[in-house]
């Protein structure tokens, strides 16, 4: 029996192999690179909803992009379960922290933009508080 563990060699190894199996062109594709070459049998891949073929031929830039930030989500639940079960707390600006993110959340520019407008707020109601405008 075969080493292979991915689904197509899999696959031709129940069936009897590569003796019991035929390969069909499905099309001459003239490239100049092997990224060319990779990137049209992805697409035919992808058109024909191959579901034994598990790996991808080519994956672009945004959908490495994509699964990196779905890895490192998992990374982050499997290594640290306990960072997801702290509660977030809400802060007088209207954001929301984590209490050992708090130091950082106080120095974020939406909160220092919450200080800076409270304070012209204040300063507005003493002046006005002086001249009676209320």
């Amino acid at each position: 029996m075969s080493k292979h563990k991915i689904k197509l060699y899999t696959t031709i190894n129940l069936n009897g192999g590569w003796d019991c199996c035929d390969m069909a062109l499905i099309e001459e594709f003239d490239c100049e690179t092997k990224r060319q070459a990779e990137c049209r049998e992805e697409f035919w891949r992808r058109e024909y909803k191959a579901t034994k073929n598990s790996r991808k031929c080519h994956t672009t830039a945004d959908e490495k992009k994509e699964y990196n930030k779905e890895f490192n989500k998992k990374v982050n639940i499997i290594k640290n379960p306990l960072r997801n079960l702290q509660p977030s707390e809400p802060c007088e600006c209207g954001g929301h922290y984590k209490h050992r993110n708090k130091a950082i959340h106080l120095r974020s520019q939406n909160h220092q933009n919450y200080i800076i407008k409270k304070q012209n707020e204040n300063i507005k109601l003493i002046l006005c508080e002086n001249i009676n405008c209320i």
